[in-house]
């Protein structure tokens, strides 16, 4: 905990630059480096060609300051309006840039930024006897203490990364093999209300900015690919007990009025 404490300084320094940007720069080069960066963390999650031993615990820290660092830069996009920008961001393959042998030529989409902090969940878990859905969304909700990015900001977005990341699984074998967004700050919220964003394109001038962001067509794409999810995924573990991902997405009122 201690690394990703002392990290909190430079995540804010982040969040500042990146707000700069997405406020006043249209440039697309800037978004590319942006893009870069994020690529550029990558190799952080892995081992190291000079490593001839290592744990996966060691790697920890970068995957929760990774997770921490996409979901403030996709919290700004959505907040400054990007909807394009967040779309490029997330259609995009992230390449390896490291040198261990086992990963190069290896690519991922954005859900390579949200791995499981074996750290967090189960070792800290049980040090401390916490009785949490998920440690890493716990410890999210305490680091949020920007004026500008409250947790629901956080929630918000980190809900919309995980329904992009499952509507575009491959789904042609059945149950798909590859990794998605899991958001583990979901259990937070509130099951009975969605999130703004989403609320707004019950409005018809506002569900094109939704389907920019989720990477669908129209509603009936989004609900083609929505049925494949129900079919083929365990819904009720992504949200624990007491949170149904579906509810959120108000389906049956996008795009009605």
């Amino acid at each position: 905990m201690e690394s990703i404490n002392n990290f909190i300084a430079y995540r804010n320094d982040f969040i500042d630059l990146a707000s700069f940007c997405a406020s006043f720069i249209n440039s697309e080069d800037i978004y590319d480096e942006f893009f870069y960066f994020f690529e550029r963390i990558i190799p952080y999650l892995f081992r190291t060609a000079a490593m001839q031993s290592w744990k996966q615990l060691a790697f920890d820290n970068y995957k929760f300051i990774a997770y921490e660092l996409f979901l403030y830069y996709a919290a700004i996009l959505l907040r400054e309006r990007r909807f394009n920008t967040i779309d490029k961001l997330l259609s995009k393959q992230f390449h390896y840039t490291g040198t261990a042998p086992e990963e190069k030529g290896k690519s991922w989409d954005y859900s390579v930024f949200c791995k499981y902090v074996s750290a967090l969940e189960e070792l800290r878990k049980a040090r401390l006897g916490l009785r949490v859905f998920s440690c890493t969304g716990e410890i999210i909700k305490e680091r949020a203490d920007r004026r500008d990015f409250d947790f629901e900001r956080l929630m918000e977005v980190d809900y919309i990364l995980f329904v992009r990341s499952v509507l575009h699984l491959d789904y042609s074998s059945g149950r798909p093999f590859s990794p998605y967004w899991f958001p583990r700050c979901l259990p937070y919220a509130d099951d009975h209300n969605s999130f703004t964003f989403i609320l707004r394109a019950v409005h018809k001038e506002h569900f094109q900015n939704l389907a920019t962001v989720l990477g669908v067509n129209d509603k009936d794409d989004l609900l083609r690919r929505w049925s494949l999810v129900r079919q083929n995924l365990q819904l009720n573990h992504v949200g624990g007990d007491w949170i149904n991902p579906e509810t959120l997405l108000c389906l049956n009122k996008l795009d009605t009025q």
